[in-house]
């Protein structure tokens, strides 16, 4: 779970940096024109040419390890997808991308008009009480599962209770 914890903090790190602050980067820093910007495009293609790789790797693994054992390894979805039934499954798949991808479009959209309106500090002061909220709960889940195998412990170690 922290992998994929950290996975999405990075990818989304570096989405909204180029999204947001390369290009402004580019024209005030480096003197760019609009006109010859193509260079700020440049990571949006690598990340399509990325996500193509990635699919073709998938394929990769599947035809080499067998449909079972290589689709475990591609495994960041398999983490929705385990918790249903098996009929379910497509329509998980499809709401949590829906939410992924409207709550990062949405975010994107609010966090410009927010930088546009009020500066950089408006735009970390709404962002900072979310992830705070998402680490109590992390540590909130945390402690609860611990709580849990130590009660298992002390009943396996003491029937009478």
């Amino acid at each position: 779970m922290w992998s994929v914890l950290g996975l999405a903090f990075c990818y989304v790190y570096v989405y909204n940096f180029f999204q947001t602050w390369f290009h402004t980067f580019l024209v005030r820093g480096r003197g760019f024109s609009e006109a010859n910007l193509l260079l700020s495009a440049l990571p949006f293609v690598v990340a399509a040419c990325a996500n193509l790789a990635g699919g073709a790797a998938s394929d990769a693994l599947v035809r080499r390890l067998g449909a079972k054992r290589g689709r475990r390894v591609i495994g960041a979805s398999a983490l929705v997808l385990e918790t249903h039934r098996p009929q379910e499954r497509n329509k998980v798949q499809a709401f949590n991308d829906f939410l992924v991808f409207g709550m990062m479009a949405l975010g994107s959209f609010s966090s410009g008009q927010l930088l546009a309106h009020y500066g950089w500090s408006m735009v970390n002061m709404v962002v900072f009480p979310p992830v705070l909220l998402g680490l109590a709960v992390l540590l909130l889940a945390f402690f609860a599962k611990r709580r849990a195998k130590l009660r298992t412990v002390e009943q396996i170690t003491d029937p009478g209770i």
